[in-house]
């Protein structure tokens, strides 16, 4: 009798935990939070189920008559007995149906303008409808955070996994650590793959899942990789909410921190004005960093060159994504056919965006060397005066022919002088003899 007497109480026990689970999901025990209906308010659908419900009218704005509007109640635009708000099933409810314009079982999207609300308040709607079935009992399972950020020289990562609203009774779900479309971390080089089941006990509300991390010494950029719940695998009564994703982001530690600076690869930079290509490039180096997407202006100026005759005024801005640390871009050179002076214009960054800086100089000379220097010789029959005499000294002399010319005068000149000191000998001789006699 005594076995019988406790097997009777165990089976009373579970039908009242049952009955009352069930008045939970039919009654209007909960009332809409305020959460939810401020998503209602700020988008605009506070009437947005008028004549869709038993009574006629439905006020999103009035917690009290929502719940009762909402919650278990047949849409009026279906005749399949579509229910309005299923307590812990967001799929089955008309209510997220029209919010996130997926498998509408009746009527048109909501709100009614067309524009869809955000994920993260049609997050907010659905932990709503599944927080009034059984999670309200057996717990909410979902990430702490969206997101978290690593350094890729850690051993490994941790994320947190919440059981919120009830934590009765132990509850599983299974996970998965891995690359999923859009992401660009790679198993087995940037991290290890990783599976497997979280368990809550009876009253437990947070466990951790723990993801091995590889470090190589290659320049990558920040890489990502997801950790994921795995829908339909949770047991227990407990209910997978959102976010049911979070997102690692393995930060390289091959990069500098920094945003980077700009800097000119050049202090000044020297073209030929009948430079083969048309072309100068110009190459900005991003240096002291390289982290996040960065950007500059750059521009062209006069000075003594002169735009459309001399160069091509040239505008624009470089665009260095994560972890690129120089970018070219080319001016055009324009070839006249006027012999000038070598003339030259200026070049000026501006504008840095991302967190990046500018380094000095930010400006610079580009010098266009003119090509159209001519003969200063003159026009007669030698010719031998005029031309470069295969010397190329571009002034227009022979230097060769005029270092000869110089000796041979000074040759004519020693000459002339001894012819000078030898006469003087022959005269003072001559007196000699004369006076002898």
């Amino acid at each position: 009798m005594l076995y019988l007497a406790q097997i009777f109480k165990k089976k009373l026990m579970k039908v009242i935990s049952v009955c009352i689970l069930m008045f939970s999901y039919e009654g209007v025990a909960f009332d809409v939070p305020d959460n939810v209906q401020d998503v209602f308010v700020r988008n605009n659908c506070l009437n947005c189920h008028a004549g869709a419900n038993p009574s006629g009218n439905l006020a999103l704005d009035d917690a009290a008559v929502s719940e009762a509007s909402l919650v278990s109640i047949g849409a009026n635009c279906s005749n399949s007995g579509d229910i309005l708000v299923v307590p812990g099933d967001v799929n089955a409810s008309v209510l997220h149906q029209k919010l996130a314009n997926v498998n509408i079982a009746c009527g048109g999207v909501m709100p009614p303008n067309g524009n869809l609300l955000s994920t993260v308040d049609l997050a907010i709607i659905d932990n709503w409808i599944i927080s009034i079935g059984s999670a309200q009992q057996f717990g909410l399972l979902i990430f702490q955070e969206p997101s978290t950020n690593v350094d890729e020289d850690q051993p490994e990562v941790s994320v947190i996994v919440n059981r919120e609203l009830g934590s009765q009774g132990v509850v599983t779900v299974d996970f998965i650590a891995s690359r999923i479309t859009g992401d660009s971390a790679e198993n087995g080089t940037d991290f290890i793959e990783t599976s497997g089941t979280l368990t809550f006990v009876d009253g437990e509300t947070s466990q951790q899942i723990t993801v091995p991390l590889i470090d190589d010494d290659i320049f990558e950029g920040t890489e990502v990789f997801t950790v994921q719940l795995i829908v339909g695998t949770e047991s227990g009564g407990a209910v997978i909410g959102e976010p049911s994703q979070t997102k690692v982001n393995i930060i390289d530690n091959e990069l500098d921190v920094n945003p980077g600076t700009f800097l000119f690869s050049r202090v000044s930079y020297n073209v030929d004005e009948n430079v083969s290509s048309g072309n100068i490039d110009i190459t900005i180096i991003r240096s002291f960093g390289a982290t996040g997407e960065v950007s500059v202006n750059y521009s062209t100026s006069n000075s003594g060159a002169v735009s459309g005759s001399d160069y091509q005024t040239t505008t624009g801005t470089l665009v260095f994504p994560e972890g690129d640390k120089s970018e070219t871009f080319t001016i055009t050179i324009l070839d006249d056919a006027v012999e000038e002076e070598t003339e030259f214009f200026n070049l000026s960054l501006s504008q840095p965006a991302g967190g990046a800086e500018l380094g000095a100089p930010s400006s610079v000379q580009i010098n266009i060397n003119d090509d159209d220097a001519t003969s200063d010789g003159d026009d007669g029959d030698d010719g031998d005066d005029g031309g470069d005499g295969g010397t190329g000294n571009s002034g227009g002399v022979d230097i060769a022919a005029t270092e000869d010319a110089e000796f041979e005068a000074a040759g004519s000149f020693n000459y002339l002088f001894l012819f000078f000191i030898g006469l003087l000998f022959v005269k003072r001789d001559l007196k000699i003899n004369l006076s002898r006699k």
